[in-house]
């Protein structure tokens, strides 16, 4: 079984400009999606919110969480994404 890519682009919601191709890739277990930190930031993104998370080890992590657009095709929309560390994977 191999894995799944898909290329988005993500946006700050309130400034549509600032924006930003990436690849994720597809888990259908994910409840939110896991973009880069570094790359939220780069588009003028701000930390909204801390959650907390279960991973596929069965441990607890902390991160904290954003809004952000999200486009893929001709689908368009702001979603809550955890802004992920270094060493996490792109969801």
């Amino acid at each position: 079984m191999g894995l799944t890519s898909v290329r988005v682009t993500v946006s700050n919601p309130m400034k549509p400009d600032f924006r930003e191709d990436l690849e994720l890739i597809v888990d259908t277990g994910a409840i939110l999606p896991w973009i880069p930190r570094k790359i939220l930031e780069r588009i003028g993104l701000k930390p909204e919110s801390r959650k907390v998370f279960k991973t596929i080890e069965g441990k607890f992590i902390e991160r904290l969480t954003s809004f952000a657009r999200i486009k893929y095709g001709e689908h368009e929309t702001v979603v809550e994404v955890v802004m992920a560390e270094e060493g996490d994977v792109p969801v």
